[in-house]
């Protein structure tokens, strides 16, 4: 039977449409295909974030800010951005704490942490770096708390049980996702295995001396937001040591002349057998987050220094880092009620002890005040008084504290009520901002003291030991710097910018002569500015 033409034409189309048809559902069904193995591709990478030195590393899916941690043998990359988990309940930080780039030695430091758990081997990994580097602290049972005279022998029950119940959790958790191979697993058990090693070693090697101590409480304070005007301390009072209270801003475009030179100059009060509080007055970003703040506490912590630090509004930082150490005496009895007998005296951030025997108080006299005719007599509420320089002024804290006893600032005080009373004293000067040079704002810290030294004198005449100096001969001053030898000379005053180049190579020759180029005070000197130069050109 013979098709018509019509009948043909009719079959031709249905055929075509349906290869078309055809077509178009393989191409749907391999888009459908490609979707799936995309999709399972990506589900993997998210599950996982170790893995082996010569085998791919799976990335977690998360925005990462990611860093290396190299093993002999293994090679780990953990999430140190915000999304790092809640280790132990640690509360969330509201300042972000960064270690990129920062030397071995200074990565004693928090990172935010916040609540989002991860139940897979990026948690793992993360919980593994903080416990390693030490970015836990003893609060959160991770760091070995039985700390002793001596040290820390062995690991504590609290971080032994942590790691005891991260294991199981988390290596359970770790077991339940079905596609994990087990050589993650393995290696999942080889990183904590390793972990109890390195909380062990850390707690017989790193937890020995209190200035250990005191950098795990600062890592503490750090974590909380501090009101405005509290204080903190940090580091501990021997009541045979003698100290010097210097201080410093960090928030202002000047604060670097002064607290470029707290370590150097917390040796060149040791050298003289002087212990060191150092003031810190600013926000608590500062000393938080800055890196070479960080830098500089930790240095000033690790040398010995007692360190007070002030949350304050910038305007008044200046004010504050000047006149409270007048009152310093007050905060340290407060936290060592035994520490009566404990000699203080007020110096300068940028000033170097050179002569010791300036600095001793005579055996029948309370105050010593040094360079007492260094300046013109002042008037103050129709009174005439002789002013005396902050820099120096020593007495024991007993003394200190009957001083100020009309303002009892102590630890737990903000410091609302001395700025209030400094107003009621000095009127409007002292609540401007303060202007280096010759006005009562900048000088109220000795405006002050010399009125309570008058004081003191009318009411225990004779007590009071009066050092005048001849400053152009006994100092090597910045403003001529000319260093020979300093056997006829009681300080120096640096400077300023002594981080430039220009300024740290008019410096070595007077380092040279208080410590001898084979010293450990200045080799250690030499370390010092290189580390903060480094700092600086990446912050």
């Amino acid at each position: 039977m013979q098709l018509s033409s019509l009948k043909v034409d009719q079959i031709i189309k249905k055929t075509s449409t349906f290869k078309i048809f055809k077509n178009v559902l393989k191409v749907i069904i391999i888009a459908i295909i490609i979707v799936i193995i995309i999709e399972y591709l990506f589900i993997s990478n998210s599950r996982t974030s170790v893995g082996f030195k010569n085998r791919k590393t799976l990335n977690n899916s998360i925005p990462l800010h990611l860093k290396k941690l190299h093993d002999s043998d293994l090679e780990v990359e953990i999430d140190l951005g915000k999304n790092i988990p809640n280790v132990s309940k640690l509360r969330q930080s509201e300042h972000e704490y960064h270690s990129n780039d920062i030397p071995n030695d200074h990565k004693n430091q928090h990172i935010p942490v916040n609540d989002h758990i991860l139940t897979d081997s990026s948690f793992l990994a993360t919980t593994i770096f903080l416990v390693r580097n030490n970015f836990v602290d003893r609060d959160d049972s991770v760091i070995p708390n039985q700390v002793g005279d001596k040290g820390v022998t062995e690991t504590s029950p609290s971080t032994s049980k942590f790691i005891e119940n991260v294991s199981s959790k988390y290596l359970d958790s770790f077991q339940e996702i079905n596609d994990v191979e087990n050589e993650d697993r393995e290696l999942a058990g080889y990183l904590f295995k390793k972990n109890f090693d390195s909380v062990s070693k850390f707690a017989s090697d790193h937890l020995i001396f209190d200035e250990k101590k005191s950098l795990l409480r600062l890592k503490q304070l750090c974590r909380k937001h501090w009101p405005y005007g509290v204080t903190h301390i940090l580091g501990e009072i021997n009541s045979n040591t003698k100290y010097a209270i210097y201080s410093s801003t960090t928030d202002t475009k000047s604060a670097s002349n002064y607290f470029f030179y707290l370590p150097l100059t917390i040796l060149s009060w040791k050298r003289v057998g002087f212990g060191s509080i150092i003031i810190f007055v600013g926000s608590q970003k500062g000393w938080c987050v800055n890196q070479l703040l960080v830098f500089i506490v930790e240095q000033c912590i690790n040398l010995g220094a007692v360190l007070i630090f002030v949350n304050n509004e910038f305007q008044d930082s200046i004010r504050l880092s000047q006149v409270l150490r007048i009152f310093t005496g007050n905060i340290i009895i407060s936290h060592f009620p035994n520490a009566n007998d404990v000699y203080l005296m007020t110096s300068d951030s940028d000033m170097w002890p050179l002569n010791e025997e300036i600095y001793m108080m005579p055996a029948n006299k309370t105050i010593l005040s040094i360079n007492s005719n260094c300046c013109s007599p002042f008037r103050h509420r129709g009174q005439t008084y002789k002013m005396f320089p902050l820099a120096n002024v020593a007495m024991d804290i007993k003394t200190w504290c009957q001083l100020t006893e009309h303002l009892n600032l102590n630890l737990h005080s903000t410091v609302d009520d001395l700025l209030q009373y400094l107003a009621n004293e000095f009127g409007s000067a002292a609540v401007r901002p303060v202007v280096k040079g010759d006005n009562k704002g900048w000088f109220m810290d000795q405006l002050l003291v010399s009125i309570l030294i008058s004081r003191w004198q009318k009411m225990y005449p004779n007590t009071v030991q009066y050092v005048p100096r001849n400053i152009g001969r006994d100092r090597i001053d910045r403003n001529n710097w000319v260093v020979v030898d300093f056997e006829y000379k009681n300080d120096a005053h640096l400077p300023t910018e002594g981080y430039k180049s220009e300024n740290w190579f008019r410096l070595l020759p007077l380092l040279e002569l208080m410590y001898g180029v084979d010293s450990y005070s200045y080799k250690y000197s030499l370390k010092y500015f290189h580390t903060f130069i480094d700092i600086m050109k990446r912050y």
